[in-house]
């Protein structure tokens, strides 16, 4: 299995300025996560898609950071609660602590 690359999100996550975080770009954050946990033959998080117009709830978020936090990635965010808003500082922060995972040499 290879190792799968960085993960970028498709449309800029920038403090202070309105930011999309959709369907699309939910299932890409997950698929690349669970090609990391695969590698590592760790538990793949299990909600792996959305559906336009369904709430990113604390619980489907909480599973992403449980995910990176199985790998051993470094920075990963704290647990967040329901009704707490999902900041680009939040979500730069996922993308980094993903990122932080490399292939062992």
């Amino acid at each position: 299995m290879p190792f799968p690359p960085n993960f970028e999100w498709t449309s800029p996550k920038v403090k202070g300025s309105p930011f999309y975080f959709g369907v699309d770009e939910y299932k890409t954050l997950v698929e690349y996560l669970n090609q990391k946990l695969a590698y590592f033959k760790k538990t793949k998080v299990s909600k792996t898609t959305v559906t336009k117009g369904e709430k990113v709830t604390a619980t489907i978020m909480n599973d992403i950071l449980d995910g990176l936090t199985r790998l051993g990635a470094s920075d990963v965010p704290s647990k967040v609660s329901t009704g707490q808003k999902i900041t680009a500082s939040f979500l730069n922060s996922i993308r980094d602590s993903l990122n932080s995972v490399k292939k062992p040499s």
